[in-house]
């Protein structure tokens, strides 16, 4: 008999096969009948009821909060050692608490989803090929995931402190994001996420470095990975963020490199306006951003007219009396002939 029996097995990879299929309600119906049966063993019964909670979690079901989701109840039930297939688990609890902010408590439970994966790796207790309905494949995707989670809640945990300081998170970062890119399998957006985070993260490290004169080579350094980084995801994988591109632009500004951000700037007005010619108004605050950070990259090259002409697009009124006072100054010198 053991502690997963054929039958079980059957149950759970019909929810499995269910949820795939997007009908969670019957998924968690199947896998009700599943823990409830006495015949049930003691580890498919929890395996069932964490696998019933995860479709109950926001990812999947509007139902509920983050802060009293149905999964940490019931996985707060289950009180002995986790098996090696509770990677998931781990991995689906620390979601929950990445998302919810709380990102401490998140990067414990990350690293227990690591710990779990490559402790059992060392050890081989995956059970017999019958009971094993987990695939190695599905395990790798989970610890590639968990990688990705600890990485973004260490940085995100940094943030959150605002402390520039201290830039231990940020190396942990760097390590984790260094460590899965070593991993095999690694789906497309697995990838971009990691490129994504890295490059943030070297902005701020560059950013953090360039605060010190004696840290200048560092603070380059950061910036090149900065490029190196968000260029991969550039070229290979769907375009980066407005945001991701300001900060790539201000990164050519700091290497003395304000053709490059031009460029970029330039680039992406283009596609805003394209946006907006069928959603009037789409990104504006963007737009405004982009044509302030080129107004100002124009008047360090002297290029007034350009400056000029590039302030008198910003529309927000947020911006309106810094703008009027830089266009006012530039008519100045473009008068003087400076």
């Amino acid at each position: 008999s053991g502690d997963l029996k054929l039958g079980d097995n059957v149950l759970f990879m019909m929810s499995m096969c269910q949820a795939d299929q997007g009908d969670y309600s019957t998924a968690r119906a199947t896998l009700d009948t599943l823990f409830t049966q006495k015949s049930t063993g003691r580890l498919m019964s929890d395996m069932a009821r964490a696998r019933r909670a995860h479709l109950t979690t926001p990812e999947i079901s509007v139902a509920g909060t983050l802060t009293n989701s149905e999964y940490e109840i019931e996985f707060a039930g289950i009180k002995r050692d986790l098996h090696p297939h509770y990677l998931e688990s781990y991995k689906i609890i620390a979601d929950v608490q990445l998302a919810d902010g709380r990102y401490p408590e998140a990067i414990q439970k990350y690293q227990e989803a690591i710990d779990s994966h490559e402790k059992s790796l060392r050890r081989r207790t995956y059970g017999d090929a019958e009971n094993h309905y987990v695939t190695l494949s599905r395990t790798q995707q989970h610890y590639n995931d968990s990688l990705v989670g600890l990485a973004s809640a260490s940085f995100l945990r940094h943030k959150q402190h605002g402390d520039t300081s201290q830039i231990t998170d940020l190396d942990q970062c760097i390590k984790t994001i260094h460590k899965l890119l070593q991993q095999l399998e690694l789906s497309p957006s697995v990838l971009r996420k990691a490129h994504l985070l890295l490059g943030d993260v070297h902005y701020v490290r560059a950013d953090y470095y360039n605060g010190n004169r004696s840290q200048k080579d560092q603070a380059v350094a950061n910036y090149e990975a900065v490029i190196r980084t968000y260029r991969i995801v550039a070229t290979e994988y769907p375009k980066l963020d407005n945001s991701r591109n300001s900060n790539l632009a201000q990164t050519y500004l700091a290497l003395d490199m304000p053709y490059e951000a031009i460029s970029i700037l330039d680039e992406q007005k283009k596609q805003i306006l394209v946006g907006q010619a069928s959603h009037r108004g789409l990104h504006q605050y963007e737009l405004d951003l982009t044509n302030r950070m080129l107004g100002a990259v124009h008047r360090r090259l002297k290029n007034y007219t350009e400056a000029i002409a590039s302030y008198r697009l910003v529309q927000d009124d947020e911006f309106r009396t810094e703008v009027q006072s830089s266009i006012k100054n530039l008519q100045k010198l473009e008068a003087l002939g400076n």
